[in-house]
């Protein structure tokens, strides 16, 4: 009996002191700041979690969510971090001065977390209407970002057909799939300026991510534009400016070109045009 007694007093105490490391470590100790944003390291996906913002992003009227950090994507916009009873999520949902943020293509929308609670959706609701780009075209993520509330949202022209064809499918078998308050199937918008990754140029099969779509912006019709605020990057090139045609013959001057100038049709109606700038790699 008191060799039993004894076990059972070890493994408490050896239980005790591993709770005991554990309240000492969170994983909540890892998160960093860099530039606008607070980051955490998700292994299991080997890229980072955009899970909050700086003081100095709070400030800001625009915040661009960088691609990638330190060579790794930035995978989530949210993270939800085990604690002794339940769990805390952590994520970024907008300050008060925000007017306009742009999401990269390497953003899952959605955080599978069933085993702490549930699924948590990874765009969180904005409390005041802002404009959000979305530059990913993979299905699954653009289903997830409509239902992102307070928000006009901006997708590629490729996203937006594929939005709209879903969209009305979903009408078209029930006419209740989608609940206003929870889904955004009305303020979804197709950005005029798309940056092309534009890997494919006529020497290797090698395709560009995400349907050639890097960044996506919208600018007023017949006015100049800005490239984006983050460079692609591709793996043994070096990245050589925007240009006109997948050709890149002419390089796209920003302080003077400008996109084409709006045009109607005969209901007065704005005619939508996709403008494309695509990227120019050098071999390294």
């Amino acid at each position: 009996m008191r060799k039993i007694l004894h076990g059972i007093t070890v493994f408490l105490l050896f239980a005790a002191m591993s709770l005991s490391f554990s309240a000492c470590h969170s994983p909540q100790d890892d998160i960093f700041e860099a530039g606008d944003f607070q980051f955490y390291y998700a292994e299991e996906v080997d890229g980072y979690a955009l899970v909050g913002e700086t003081a100095e992003g709070r400030e800001k009227e625009i915040l661009y969510v960088p691609a990638f950090y330190n060579g790794k994507p930035i995978k989530f916009i949210l993270y939800v971090f085990p604690i002794l009873v339940g769990h805390d999520v952590k994520s970024f949902n907008g300050t008060p001065n925000l007017r306009k943020i742009y999401y990269p293509y390497t953003i899952i929308p959605y955080v599978d977390r069933t085993a702490v609670g549930g699924t948590y959706p990874g765009f969180m609701d904005f409390n005041g209407l802002i404009d959000a780009f979305y530059a990913s075209n993979d299905e699954d993520s653009l289903k997830y970002a409509i239902k992102i509330r307070g928000v006009n949202l901006y997708v590629s022209s490729y996203g937006y057909d594929y939005l709209m064809e879903h969209i009305q499918k979903r009408l078209a078998e029930n006419p209740n799939s989608f609940n206003k308050y929870q889904d955004n199937t009305e303020r979804i918008y197709r950005a005029n300026t798309a940056f092309m990754f534009n890997y494919a140029n006529g020497v290797e099969e090698i395709q560009s991510p995400n349907e050639g779509y890097y960044f996506i912006n919208e600018f007023e019709a017949g006015g100049l534009i800005e490239p984006p605020p983050y460079d692609p990057t591709r793996e043994g090139y070096e990245f050589a400016g925007w240009y006109k045609e997948p050709e890149c013959v002419n390089m796209w001057d920003f302080e003077t070109d400008t996109l084409p100038e709006a045009e109607y049709d005969d209901a007065g109606e704005a005619i939508y045009r996709e403008t494309r700038l695509y990227a120019k790699w050098n071999l390294q």
